[in-house]
């Protein structure tokens, strides 16, 4: 240190200073200064100014007041340095719990996948690594409010694209429902009549039989049908088939299953006891017999047209070979083998 420094006089009596104890005074100033712990900027320069001017104004005057003086100016100095130290730290430790925050929120973000996305998210991860490498703290946290706002602006653009394809893929399921309804009616429907065909029949057979509860079988029959056929040919037995359906379906409930089992044969499944199918069967033959009017070659022919029923209640341990024996049985008692009546 210059000789101006150890030299200097204490007042009037011309006596210099101990030059090992001031030069240890003006080495710890600049020892603080070298050393002070940069948190907050602004606060470490103020503070390293406040020492260089204190020590300049020792190295000039370095009498005892001036020394006792700068005891105080030292001890204002740290004193700020440390309120404003201790005050970037706890804002620097807010800082980093927001930015550990909004971390949290990005990674959950980026659990969000998506096709078209992709290329999108890829960017926002290079943003993402590029915010972790800088420095200042309001500078990440500034980048990471952006990359935030990408994320939410991307969110909702994946689900809006979602909201389409859950539309879309509903629409499919809807249209392809639609076309298996289509296909299973087509598959149980008989096409001349419209009614249930015979493997539908045989289904609905099955379950009842599997269900154990009480119904009845009834077998509709049409008399002399084949000279219907031989004498007008099929397309006017085909037209009385036709009508006798419809009317036999008009006089059922929903409940009944109806299927025609093959040629003029017709089976019903009624959930009702022997009794009441009994007089149901006399109300359906009164009501389907009479006179049918059929077009041949572009006229109406009159067609006398009447059915035989047979009917069977389902016992316990009855199968459907059973049931169709009893109820044929039946059948073939009260057959009509009269010819139509005349017109």
């Amino acid at each position: 240190m210059s000789k101006t420094i150890y030299e200097l006089n204490l007042g009037n009596n011309g006596k210099p200073l101990h030059p090992p104890a001031l030069g240890a005074y003006l080495s710890l100033l600049q020892s603080i200064e070298r050393h002070a712990i940069e948190i907050n900027q602004d606060a470490t320069r103020s503070l390293q100014l406040g020492l260089r001017s204190l020590y300049r104004e020792l190295a000039a005057d370095a009498r005892p007041t001036t020394i006792e003086s700068s005891e105080s100016i030292v001890d204002s100095l740290l004193k700020t340095h440390g309120d404003a130290t201790l005050a970037a730290h706890s804002q620097r430790e807010g800082d980093v719990r927001e930015i550990l925050s909004v971390l949290g929120s990005v990674a959950e973000s980026l659990t969000l996948h998506g096709e078209r996305q992709n290329s999108r998210l890829k960017g926002m991860t290079e943003d993402l690594r590029g915010a972790s490498r800088l420095h200042d703290l309001s500078e990440i946290r500034r980048a990471l409010n952006i990359l935030m706002q990408e994320l939410r602006v991307t969110k909702e653009s994946m689900w809006e694209e979602n909201q389409r394809s859950v539309l879309q893929l509903q629409a499919q399921q809807t249209r392809f429902q639609e076309r298996l309804d289509r296909a299973e009616k087509l598959a149980a429907t008989d096409q001349l009549t419209g009614l249930l065909n015979r493997r539908e029949g045989e289904a609905r057979l099955s379950d009842r039989i599997a269900g154990k509860k009480p119904f009845c079988l009834m077998i509709l029959d049409l008399d002399q049908f084949k000279t219907i056929n031989d004498r007008n040919g099929h397309n006017a037995g085909d037209h009385v088939l036709r009508i006798f359906a419809k009317n036999l379906s008009k006089l059922l409930r929903p409940t009944d299953a109806i299927s025609r089992w093959g040629g003029d044969e017709f089976v019903v499944l009624m959930d009702i006891p022997l009794q009441a199918a009994t007089e149901r069967a006399a109300q359906i033959r009164s009501k389907t017999s009479g006179r049918y009017i059929v077009m041949m070659l572009g006229r109406e022919v009159p067609l006398q047209v009447s059915a035989s029923i047979g009917i069977a209640e389902y016992r316990s341990g009855d199968d459907a070979e059973h049931l169709f024996a009893r109820a044929d049985q039946d059948l073939y008692k009260q057959k009509n083998f009269a010819a139509p009546l005349p017109v």
